[in-house]
């Protein structure tokens, strides 16, 4: 099994248990269960003998909201019960430190919470992959979440959905998940009394996730291990075959996707703005083969040394045209150049995104008279990122080298432009 992360409740099947003073990087972790259900309880058990200063929960630390969304985003599931409370009764224990209030602080995003009693449910509501669960006569809610058709959260990259709800349609147990191919998703389900909190994940590891197997969840004694049926050491084996073929898979295919974002960074030439340009440009420049200096803060976007001539960089994205205010912006830094190192011959080249909001198929002419003639004028250049992301196509099938991307920057013409 991937592993598992269990906070607040010793699971003999995780690979790590924590309390809840605990900080643990819960990206590392398949699956992370959260027993709140326990802690409320304990916050608010009336015999003080039962919490001494050694058990006593001295410090609640709730995952970062902000470290859950990343998590889910990258495949983790949390699976958490629910409390009968929203909030701890009180702020501070009797050793001095200070709590955090709300159980439901670690969520990516707040959800509508209401706390109250109740014990039926719209048995047709129940969501198919858990009526192993909600299936019995013996059923308790504390508090409920707003009814499917109105259940939704403060943010668009997230989306929430009812497991089951009461019979005045309101959700007792949800499930959440980013809207993206193959994610994580966080469980906030009813502990129910007549379910031990072991059994209850384990039938959730298998029902719901798919790991293990009903014998497993049964508990067979360790001593069946001393019994072997034929063919049981081969079938073994094969699994974990199997389960070392999904691990090489699944390494490959989040490297895969690694090399998918990467790539895809450089369609921001098609879209991108003046920050992300500041940074891509230079570095197609430098997959050419060219010798680039970066960003100058406050100054220049890079610097394209070649042997004859030293180009300045300046890039911008605009939802416009070309702006002549660029173009004296690049003056600027050419100037600078030359003043402080006149040995050397230096020239402009403005690099653009224009229209960027537009497909580059649809987009107008984006370079007029009196911009043209002031770069013509210093012997200046413009090149669109689109004409750029169509060079660096080509480089890449080596349809196109160094020598011809340099023959381009060096050609007499204020607009380079390119044909495959």
């Amino acid at each position: 099994m991937p592993k598992a992360l269990s906070i607040g409740h010793d699971l003999e099947f995780a690979d790590r248990n924590c309390n809840w003073s605990a900080n643990p990087n819960i990206k590392d972790y398949k699956y992370v269960f959260m027993d709140i259900s326990t802690l409320d309880a304990a916050f608010r058990v009336s015999e003080a003998d039962l919490l001494t200063e050694h058990d006593y929960i001295k410090e609640v630390n709730f995952p970062e909201k902000s470290q859950v969304r990343k998590a889910i985003e990258t495949g983790t599931n949390f699976i958490a019960t629910l409390p009968r409370h929203i909030k701890r009764p009180y702020d501070t224990n009797p050793y001095g430190r200070t709590l955090s209030k709300n159980y439901f602080a670690w969520l990516p995003s707040g959800l509508d919470i209401t706390v109250e009693y109740g014990k039926s449910i719209n048995p047709d509501s129940i969501d198919s992959d858990w009526d192993w669960y909600f299936n019995g006569n013996e059923f308790e809610w504390f508090l409920h979440f707003a009814s499917q058709e109105r259940l939704s959260l403060g943010s668009t990259n997230l989306r929430a959905s009812s497991i089951v709800e009461n019979e005045f349609e309101r959700s007792v147990a949800v499930k959440i998940c980013p809207s993206i191919a193959n994610p994580g998703k966080i469980y906030l389900i009813p502990h129910l009394s007549n379910w031990e909190y072991r059994d209850l994940i384990q039938n959730i590891l298998t029902h719901i996730f798919e790991e293990g197997s009903t014998s497993e969840v049964e508990n067979s004694p360790d001593w069946t291990s001393k019994y072997e049926l034929p063919d049981e050491s081969t079938t073994k084996s094969e699994i974990e075959s199997i389960k070392q073929e999904i691990a090489e898979l699944e390494s490959s295919l989040k490297q895969a996707n690694e090399r998918l974002e990467d790539l895809k960074e450089y369609k921001l030439l098609l879209y991108g703005g003046d920050k992300e340009l500041e940074d891509l440009v230079p570095k197609v420049f430098r997959e050419f083969g060219f010798d680039v200096e970066g960003e100058q803060p406050h100054g220049r976007d890079g610097l394209v040394e070649l042997d004859s001539q030293n180009i300045v960089l300046e890039t911008t994205g605009t939802t416009g045209g070309a702006k002549k205010e660029k173009a004296r912006q690049l003056d600027d830094w050419v100037e600078e150049l030359v003043y402080d190192d006149p040995e050397r011959d230096y020239t402009g080249l403005l690099v653009i995104n224009p229209f960027r909001r537009e497909d580059p198929e649809d987009r107008d002419e984006f370079l007029h008279n009196h911009v043209e003639q002031y770069m013509d004028q210093r012997g200046y250049k413009v090149l669109a990122t689109e004409t750029l992301f169509r060079i660096l196509v080509d480089y890449r099938k080596n349809e196109v080298g160094q020598e011809d991307i340099r023959s381009l920057l060096l050609s007499d013409e204020v607009r380079i432009e390119y044909t495959s």
